[in-house]
């Protein structure tokens, strides 16, 4: 097919159903295949035709035009043919809900590749192909890869609900099949006992949350905020401000010595170096206890100085 190049060398037809197909953006190697000249390419950039997002990656739109999932093709042109989304950006694109949020688009490479501003590059020396996937369009790793590659940045309270979650898009026969490759990497055990077909559903803790929020709600207390980070740790509830955190606390997460130690430790860390009051609650107190709980609540952000 004979491409249309206008006076200034340049293949606006083209150029607009590509990046039409790549949600906005097209990178200079594409650009250049389409006919495009170098200076027609660098002419654009300078008359605002084209937006830098990254060496050699341009958009035909500003930032705050562009599509979701924007940043992460972007990351794909970036990182070249080998790469696909990973980590916390494989877990987003799959619609995993994540404890908080990560400002950097996550990329698993088998290649080495250099840093890149905004993009996390990881690299591995082989991918199995049953850890790629496709997913809205763009390059993913698969649901089980995902979970192995953050099983090591979360704690187990953090990452049953993602477990959850993964099973409902992957087979459990899958999500064990990925950790048989990955028998050494860091949190595969954890996943293991995770994916138990014993173990309660994380829902549970979501029903007792919902539960707790209602009460607070109708007792004209602050809205908390869920899930956040503070330091190394995510904090179930936390009242910015009066610096109060309720912690969820369930005999099957938080049970066995070693899980004891580091409850201990993270509530020393939060109530000392973070100097927050920090509360912890169990299912049998919201299902039972609901108003000493409201109470507690209450205390505490009293002695916090109020809202």
């Amino acid at each position: 097919m004979r491409l249309s190049i206008d006076d200034a060398g340049w293949p606006d037809r083209a150029v607009a159903e590509l990046a039409g197909r790549q949600r906005t953006l097209v990178s200079r190697r594409q650009l250049l295949a389409l006919g495009a000249s170098t200076d027609a390419i660098d002419r654009a950039v300078r008359r605002g035709r084209l937006h830098r997002v990254h060496h050699g990656v341009y958009s035909l739109v500003r930032a705050q035009a562009r599509p979701r999932f924007a940043a992460e093709q972007a990351a794909i042109l970036a990182c070249g043919p080998t790469a696909v989304l990973s980590h916390h950006s494989a877990a987003l694109v799959h619609g995993l809900r994540l404890p908080a949020r990560v400002p950097e688009v996550h990329v698993t490479v088998t290649d080495s590749d250099r840093a890149r501003r905004g993009i996390q590059i990881h690299t591995t020396t082989v991918l199995h192909p049953r850890e790629r996937h496709r997913a809205q369009g763009l390059p993913v790793t698969s649901v089980a890869r995902t979970l192995v590659d953050l099983a090591p940045l979360y704690g187990t309270r953090q990452l049953a609900p993602l477990v959850d979650q993964a099973l409902r898009l992957a087979s459990r026969a899958r999500l064990i099949e990925t950790l048989d490759r990955h028998p050494r990497r860091p949190g595969t055990p954890r996943l293991r006992r995770l994916l138990d077909p014993a173990r309660p559903s994380a829902d549970t803790w979501s029903k007792a949350e919902a539960k707790l929020l209602a009460a607070i709600r109708r007792a004209h207390l602050p809205t908390p905020e869920a899930n956040v980070p503070i330091g190394g740790y995510i904090a179930d509830l936390l009242w910015r401000e009066q610096r109060v955190i309720v912690e969820y606390d369930s005999e099957h997460y938080h049970s066995g010595p070693g899980v004891f130690h580091r409850d201990r430790t993270r509530h020393n860390d939060l109530s000392t170096g973070a100097r927050h009051a920090v509360l912890h609650v169990t299912e049998e107190h919201i299902g039972h206890e609901l108003e000493r709980v409201i109470m507690w609540i209450t205390q505490a952000l009293t002695r916090a100085g109020g809202w």
